[in-house]
């Protein structure tokens, strides 16, 4: 897991992805790899 630092950006940070995935997920629960094909779709 990235986590923000001296070196990382918060934007390519782990943590950032957060709210996207979540807003996902409020929608419907759904497996991994549905999920991964999902977010790599929305880009």
């Amino acid at each position: 897991m990235k986590l923000p630092n001296k070196v990382i950006t918060y934007k390519e940070s782990t943590i950032s992805k957060f709210p996207v995935i979540l807003s996902c997920l409020k929608e419907q629960d759904m497996s991994p790899a549905s999920l991964y094909k999902k977010l790599k779709i929305q880009g």
